[in-house]
């Protein structure tokens, strides 16, 4: 899969559009404003960093994460006050919502905020779990 993203990095950077908003920005940003300034935030599938990661870093401390490498360099890039790792991220979860919290919780973090939105990706409707979590 990194191979993938790694390929096609430069076309995925192209679908944000200069002056359309990233459809969950407001909603990362809604959440951004319950956790404290200076906190470090984890951005597991970074990309290229823009928009989430370079939103992140304006009040948090921001540590991207991305399995593809020329991602991870490009978010290096665009936001050059994170820490931005190529790593397999924890886990994507393709389990349903109760599933990924009891995981969330057995790898010893307590869940703070657990919201679930659904957005059209193309033709597509996803599902997205958004969990706000801290170390026990």
């Amino acid at each position: 899969m990194a191979a993938g993203y790694d390929a096609v990095a430069n076309e995925y950077a192209a679908l944000e559009q200069p002056g359309k908003a990233w459809p969950r920005l407001r909603l990362l940003r809604n959440v951004l404003t319950r956790i404290p300034p200076g906190v470090t935030v984890l951005d597991l599938g970074c990309g290229n960093g823009v928009p989430a990661l370079v939103e992140i870093a304006r009040s948090h401390e921001a540590v991207g994460v991305d399995l593809s490498g020329t991602q991870a360099d490009l978010a290096r890039a665009n936001v050059p006050t994170a820490e931005v790792f190529r790593a397999e991220p924890m886990f994507f979860s393709h389990y349903d919502a109760e599933t990924t919290l009891r995981l969330v919780e057995e790898a010893g973090f307590e869940v703070l905020d657990a919201h679930r939105a659904t957005q059209l990706e193309g033709e597509i409707e996803v599902e997205f779990l958004w969990v706000t979590a801290k170390r026990n």
